[in-house]
Formats: C-alpha cells, sequence, structure tokens
C-alpha cells in the first residue's frame, strides 16, 4: 500500500463505466504508484471492473453517457473535481472530454490525454488536416498518448513533440493455452461489438449453413448485434473481465478482428486484439484493408480475408475449418507483446 503522506494524487477521467481493458490496464498500473481517483460512468456499476481496493477513490456517475442527463452528471462531478482540488497529474480518455473539460483542465499542472478512439480520424482529418483547430484542442496536454507508431505518424507535426506510443498490449497470459476441443469450427467474437466492427461478418459467416460455433461477450452496440446474440449458434456472455474473456477464448479457434474501411479510425485501428491473440495463441480474422493486418499476415498469425465484404464466405468457412490448427506463434512474440514491457511509459507520462 502506497503511504498516503508520500503518494502523489491522480485524477482518471474515464467517460467509460470501467470495463474497457485498455483502461482497467492504466489503473491498475497507476495505482501501484500513485493515489487514483477514478470517475466512471455506466447504468450498472457491476461493469466497473476497477478494482475498488486499488484507487483512492471512485466517483461514479448512474447514467447512460449518451443521454444529456448523464452528460451533465458526469461533467458536473468532473468540474467540481478540477476546481476544488489539485492533482499531481490529470489523465483525460480521448477526444471528447477535451472539448468541454478543455478550460478547466488549464487549472492542473499535468494533463495527459490518451487517445485509443480519435474523432479527427473519424471525420478522416488525420495528419496535419485541421491543424490549428487541433493545436488549440492539445494545447492544455503536458503529453498526449496514442496507441502505435501508425497513429503517430497521424498527428499533426505540431503535436508530435509531446507525444508517448502506449501500446495495447494485454498483460502476460502465465497459463498454458488450450486448442479447442470442439470438432466444430469455433469463433470469439469480443469486446466493442457493433456492425461495422464485425456483427456484418459473423452473419455472413451463419448465412452459409456451414457448422460454425461463435462465441460472443462485450458491447453490444447496435440492434443488429443484439439480434445477433440470439442465433441458435451464438453463446453470449455479457460484459467480462479481460480474465474471463481469455478464459473463454480458450474454447475458440478464431479471434474475429475485422473493421469495415468507412474512415480512418477504423483503417489504423489498433486493437487489443491482435496482442491477445498472441497471448493466447489463437490465430486472428482479420481484413486486408486494415493497415496492422499487414503485421498480422507478416508473423504468420491469422487468417486474411481479401476484402471486408464481398467475399465467397463459403470457400473461407472452410478454410477456416482447415487451417485452424496450422498457425504457430513465435516466443519472441509472446515475450515481447505484454503490458509488463510497456507500462513505464505510463509511468513516465506521469512522472512517476
Amino acid at each position: 500500500m502506497i503511504p498516503k503522506n508520500n503518494a502523489k494524487n491522480i485524477l482518471y477521467l474515464s467517460y467509460n463505466d470501467g470495463s474497457d481493458m485498455r483502461i482497467n490496464k492504466e489503473v491498475t498500473t497507476l495505482s501501484k504508484f500513485a493515489l487514483v481517483d477514478f470517475m466512471g460512468i455506466g447504468e450498472c456499476q457491476t461493469n466497473c471492473f476497477i478494482n475498488i481496493t486499488s484507487v483512492q477513490k471512485i466517483f461514479w456517475t448512474n447514467a447512460n453517457r449518451k443521454t444529456v442527463r448523464g452528460n451533465l452528471k458526469y461533467f458536473s462531478k468532473a468540474i467540481w473535481l478540477l476546481v476544488t482540488k489539485k492533482y499531481h497529474s490529470i489523465h483525460v480518455i480521448n477526444e471528447t472530454q477535451l472539448f468541454i473539460l478543455w478550460p478547466l483542465l488549464f487549472i492542473q499542472k499535468n494533463v495527459v490525454v490518451d487517445v485509443f478512439d480519435s474523432i479527427f480520424l473519424k471525420k478522416n482529418y488525420s495528419g496535419n488536416k485541421l491543424q490549428r483547430i487541433k493545436q488549440i484542442l492539445y494545447w492544455p496536454a503536458k503529453t498526449i498518448i496514442v496507441t502505435d507508431q501508425n497513429r503517430y505518424n497521424l498527428l499533426p507535426d505540431s503535436l508530435k513533440f509531446k507525444t508517448n506510443i502506449l501500446p495495447n498490449y494485454p498483460f502476460k497470459f502465465n497459463q498454458k493455452s488450450l486448442k479447442s476441443t470442439s470438432n466444430e469450427l469455433t469463433i470469439i467474437y469480443f469486446g466493442w461489438i457493433g456492425s461495422k466492427r464485425g456483427t456484418e461478418t459473423i452473419l455472413r459467416i451463419l448465412d452459409t449453413g456451414l457448422p460454425v460455433k461463435i462465441i460472443m461477450a462485450g458491447w453490444l452496440a447496435d440492434e443488429e448485434s443484439k439480434q445477433l446474440i440470439k442465433h441458435k449458434n451464438v453463446t453470449w456472455y455479457g460484459t467480462v473481465s479481460q480474465a474471463e474473456a481469455f478464459q473463454l477464448a480458450q474454447a475458440g479457434n478464431y479471434i474475429l478482428c475485422v473493421y469495415a474501411p468507412i474512415h480512418e479510425n477504423n483503417i489504423n485501428a489498433s486493437p487489443n486484439k491482435i496482442f491477445d491473440a498472441i497471448q493466447l495463441q489463437k490465430p486472428l480474422i482479420i481484413n486486408r484493408e486494415i493497415v496492422i493486418s499487414k503485421f498480422v499476415e507478416d508473423e504468420e498469425i491469422g487468417y486474411i480475408l481479401p476484402k471486408y465484404s464481398e467475399n465467397n464466405w463459403m470457400d473461407i468457412v472452410l478454410d477456416l475449418s482447415k487451417l485452424k490448427d496450422s498457425y504457430t506463434f513465435k516466443p519472441s512474440l509472446i515475450e515481447t507483446y505484454t503490458w509488463e514491457n510497456v507500462a513505464n511509459k505510463l509511468l513516465e507520462s506521469h512522472h512517476l
């Protein structure tokens, strides 16, 4: 336990219900070296996987963040904390909070902005497009964090000097990876579950009529995905922690990791699923339009779909079944891509 009289205090503004894997890793790491106040929002605190014994306090907003009422409650509380308390540093997730809290962040000395779901990339404004607006928006930030070199390259040149790369690696998986015992092709579909991030692909696979099982867990983003979990070939586990997801994934042959190439945020995705797959030694299914698919192909750790759509799905499912036990994972990959190897980048950003 950190002695309270010596510890630095950090306000972690998640704008999330605490179930996000990256947020959990960051809070776990920061809590070892500082007293962390965690701010969360959600309709059910059960999904908040933040270890309440490791943080100093959880400031919870019991509301839907997609509603005006929910946002008013969350940001009123955030404003109160920023105005009334002095923190060693503030950790801000993504740009939405920057837009709303911008003037108040100047009150605090060290602001770290962690961008893994960029508004600008969703609108296809990468690099030096809207550079002046980005400079102003990020002005309160002493440090910007992005997930990989590719996303670093997509920042405006004027912000790169204060940007660190903190990859989306998982904690090292210290158990033996198990092979699926099912004769049927079994696909793991975890994470943010939406039409353009996997649901359309799963429906095309199921429409082939071939024997395929789907194991699903995560956050349902649209009506199409809510209907998918009712399919007879789908087993739905709700929102689970990373440890639980890893255990469920042991029963699968592949981890689905597809993104519709509809904007730069998807095309330049930096999914934790890539590195989860390495730890679990489970091959991925990924579409070629995504930049990181080149890494998957080079390392031979997954099946590359020719396109996000317009594929011969019957042949693809037969291919997946035939190749499911043919992938191997180099020990060097498993040892390299772990959170333990990069967590110091987070500590450096907070001057801990």
